[in-house]
């Protein structure tokens, strides 16, 4: 069902400063750098294409209008835990999800052992 509210509203916008967030953080790819010059170049490179996915996902994201959209998009690619995941792709009202993600998100961002982005 439609979900344009106030709260909807508001949720979405602290979902998306949540994402903003995350995004100027960057991706973190979470392997050590290794001792060959090598390999570790070819980590770093890894690490920037990484990083500069994650930044056309942060732009992608600011076009999206729907906040069923952006609950859909956010939760598929930022929710690590199929479970998790799956709950949230499965409510189905808008303002309870965009809670729920809200809540997943703030758990998660700045857990360096979470290896969501």
């Amino acid at each position: 069902p439609p979900g344009d509210s106030p709260q909807t509203d508001a949720l979405a916008r602290k979902v998306r400063a949540l994402v903003r967030k995350r995004v100027k953080l960057g991706f973190d790819l979470g392997f050590p750098l290794p001792d060959d010059p090598a390999q570790a170049k070819q980590l770093q490179q890894m690490q920037a294409l990484a990083n500069a996915s994650f930044q056309q996902f942060g732009r992608q994201l600011a076009k999206v209008k729907s906040a069923e959209q952006l609950a859909d998009l956010v939760a598929s690619t930022l929710i690590g835990d199929p479970l998790a995941r799956q709950f949230l792709l499965a409510t189905p009202q808008i303002e309870e999800r965009l809670r729920h993600l809200h809540q997943m998100l703030l758990a998660s961002q700045f857990n360096t052992d979470d290896p969501t982005p």
